[in-house]
């Protein structure tokens, strides 16, 4: 019996930890979001409309190999 409580218990701790860093990554995301809008903004905001409008996705590229034909 304390073997299943004792495992219950580092399972609810691991979930625990697992929320806690998916909450600082999120923290960190929108601070990176930000700065990187402040920093657009500073840069390229101008009179066209279309500069509200821009949307970037950060996220894992697949990578694709080229090969060059004769």
């Amino acid at each position: 019996m304390k073997t299943l409580v004792r495992k219950l218990s580092e399972s609810e701790h691991a979930a625990s930890e697992v929320q806690g860093l998916q909450r600082a990554l999120d923290k960190s995301y929108a601070q990176l979001r930000e700065r990187a809008q402040a920093e657009w903004q500073r840069r390229c905001a101008g009179q066209d409309p279309s500069d509200v409008c821009v949307c970037v996705r950060i996220g894992q590229a697949a990578v694709r190999k080229h090969t060059l034909t004769s």
